[in-house]
């Protein structure tokens, strides 16, 4: 799970949009891509996005891929 942790009280909900993207690592061989949003309400600081891993018996040694985030605020 990748944390998004906002480190201001929220007046309204704040829905954020992600995205994975490969670096090294490449979707679907290591990871499953995955796009979509959450929400943080009011009173809330923090909320999880997960993205899935491959676990392989291949070794390849370090490899690396992101989530890219935006976002917008509701009234």
């Amino acid at each position: 799970y990748f944390p998004v942790t906002v480190s201001t009280s929220l007046a309204a909900p704040l829905v954020v949009y992600y995205y994975s993207q490969g670096g090294s690592a490449t979707s679907p061989q290591d990871f499953f891509g995955d796009a979509g949003s959450i929400t943080l309400q009011p009173g809330e600081t923090t909320a999880a996005i997960a993205v899935q891993t491959i676990d392989d018996s291949l070794y390849e040694g370090n490899e690396s891929f992101a989530v890219s985030l935006a976002w917008t605020s509701s009234s």
